[in-house]
């Protein structure tokens, strides 16, 4: 790790991130019920990062991921589209 600044006579480390933060979150900030009966967890990774599971009866079908830009797919049918941490969908 880089070391930006002295404390005394030892280096200190220069921290890139806040304490704890990791690119993976732990919680959903939020989820919503898609057109197929499917649920989307939304994830907030960071500044305009999200993660959006597409969870059916337990299991994920689908993982979607945005940094600044929109991110979609085709799910046999069901057009789902992430973009700034709001997911829609329709058949």
């Amino acid at each position: 790790m880089p070391c930006s600044a002295w404390a005394g006579d030892k280096p200190v480390a220069h921290r890139t991130s806040a304490p704890g933060a990791t690119a993976k979150a732990t919680a959903p900030v939020r989820t919503r019920t898609l057109t197929d009966g499917s649920n989307a967890e939304i994830y907030e990774l960071g500044a305009q990062r999200y993660r959006a599971k597409v969870v059916s009866r337990g299991s994920v079908l689908a993982t979607l991921k945005t940094k600044g830009h929109d991110a979609g797919l085709d799910a046999n049918g069901v057009y789902i589209v992430l973009s700034s941490g709001v997911i829609s969908s329709h058949s």
